[in-house]
C-alpha cells in the first residue's frame, strides 16, 4: 500500500493526528515520553517567543514539521546530521508526504533558519526537563546539539534573541542539582513576557 493509498484509506484527518502520536526518542533512555505534537507545539512557542513577527506560514510549518514520521517513523536527529545523504533523501520524502496531506509550507530563508533554531532549542529544552527528572543519559544529545549551535552559522545569524535563550537554557542546565526547587523560568526573567 502506498502512502497516498494509506491517506486514501484513513483520511487526512486522522493520518496528520496519527503523526501527532508518533513517539520520539526511540534511540535515546528518556524519563516518560514525548510526542511529536508535544515536541511541536513547544517548537512553535519558542518561534513565537524568540521571533514575535514570525509568520502565519512559520508557525504552521512548525506544527507540522514533524507530521510525516507518522509514515516514516523518528528518525534520530544524530543519523541525519553524520549522514547528509540520509537528510536529503528523507528530506525529499517528507516533503512528499507533506503535500499529499496538504501540510507543506514552503519557507523562506530565514523562517527556514528560524524553525531550525528553534527546533533544536526544543531538544535543550527537552534535556533540561529530563535532568530535572535525574536523567544524565541525555547529556550527549545536550552536547550535540550545543555543538551545532556553537559551529553552525544559522544559529549565529538571529544573534538577540538566540543569544539570551542559548544563555538562559544554559543556565537552567547547568543549575541542575544545585537547587531542585529553581523553578524553570529564568528565560522569562530575561526576555519578558510571551509576545501576543
Amino acid at each position: 500500500m502506498t502512502i497516498e493509498d494509506e491517506i486514501a484509506r484513513d483520511g487526512v484527518f486522522e493520518c496528520i493526528r496519527a503523526g501527532g502520536n508518533v513517539k520520539r526518542w526511540h534511540t535515546t533512555q528518556i524519563i516518560g515520553e514525548q510526542t511529536v505534537a508535544a515536541h511541536s507545539w513547544n517548537v512553535m512557542l519558542i518561534l513565537h517567543t524568540l521571533f514575535p513577527d514570525c509568520s502565519r506560514e512559520l508557525l504552521l510549518a512548525a506544527m507540522y514539521h514533524d507530521v510525516a514520521e507518522k509514515f516514516t517513523g523518528d528518525m534520530p536527529a544524530d543519523a541525519k546530521w553524520r549522514e547528509p545523504e540520509i537528510k536529503r533523501l528523507l528530506d525529499c520524502v517528507t516533503e512528499g508526504i507533506e503535500g499529499a496531506l496538504g501540510v507543506y509550507h514552503r519557507l523562506t530563508s530565514a523562517d527556514t533558519r528560524r524553525l531550525a533554531i528553534a527546533d533544536r532549542f526544543e531538544m535543550l529544552w527537552f534535556c533540561v526537563e529530563q535532568r530535572r527528572l535525574g536523567n544524565r543519559g541525555v547529556h550527549l544529545v545536550w552536547m550535540r546539539v550545543m555543538d551545532w549551535f556553537n559551529n553552525n552559522s544559522l544559529a549565529t545569524l538571529d544573534i538577540g534573541p538566540v543569544n539570551v535563550m542559548l544563555d538562559a537554557v544554559s543556565r537552567e542546565y547547568e543549575g541542575v542539582g544545585q537547587n531542585e526547587k529553581r523553578p524553570l523560568h529564568s528565560f522569562d526573567n530575561t526576555i519578558g513576557p510571551i509576545p501576543r
